[in-house]
């Protein structure tokens, strides 16, 4: 599925530039989500 795709390659690459993945944002509220808006 597309969708599952490109996703799986998001989190590769923000792996890759040492950014935390959504999931783990969303099971940690308090990491600033600033760290998400620099993509």
């Amino acid at each position: 599925f597309f969708y599952e795709n490109s996703y799986k390659n998001f989190e590769k690459d923000i792996f890759s530039l040492g950014i935390t993945p959504l999931p783990s944002y969303i099971k940690n509220p308090n990491i600033p989500l600033k760290r998400y808006q620099t993509i």
